[in-house]
């Protein structure tokens, strides 16, 4: 009565372990789902003039030369870009940036994790706000890709809605 179970539990060489056909492709498909855990999500596609403005915003961060503030340490102009550019990575991919206002508001203004403002000093002057920075430089940017896409009328007595085409409008101030 009193019988070993060794013979339950004996493999020889000749005997296969068989993995049904469901078990095999559940095993497949949790692979390559695992798999594809680390890699970066793809971006959403910004439209052309946010695009191009949200480019230059980067590029003249990065080339200021001027200092970032974020969570309480300044930092060199390159880093505050490539700061950005992260933001600007994560907020894409789950399409929360469809014009240069968008990438201002929720990618340069203040920082996520404490909620201070980000700053910007230049040349050690006094610091301004990152938003009104990127806000006047966009204003500018606009105006003087307005004024290279429109010919300069020669004649000053142009209709309101001539002029209302070359003017850029201020974006709205964000604190």
């Amino acid at each position: 009565m009193c019988r070993s179970l060794s013979h339950l539990f004996s493999w020889k060489p000749s005997m296969t372990i068989r993995i049904p056909r469901a078990a095999a492709a559940a095993l497949a498909f949790s692979l390559t789902a695992a798999a594809g855990l680390g890699s970066t999500p793809a971006l959403a596609e910004i439209p052309g003039t946010a695009k191009t403005e949200i480019d230059h915003l980067l590029a003249y961060v990065s080339g200021s030369g001027c200092e970032f503030y974020r969570n309480g340490s300044w930092y060199d102009s390159k880093k505050g870009a490539e700061h950005l550019q992260m933001k600007l990575d994560y907020l894409s991919a789950r399409n929360l940036v469809q014009a240069a206002a968008d990438f201002i508001d929720k990618a340069a203004t203040q920082s996520s994790m404490s909620s201070l403002a980000y700053k910007v000093r230049c040349a050690g002057g006094e610091p301004v706000t990152s938003a009104k920075w990127l806000n006047d430089e966009l204003v500018r940017f606009r105006g003087v890709t307005a004024g290279a896409a429109t010919p300069k009328a020669t004649n000053v007595a142009t209709t309101s809605a001539a002029a209302s085409t070359v003017v850029a409008k201020p974006v709205s101030k964000v604190n």
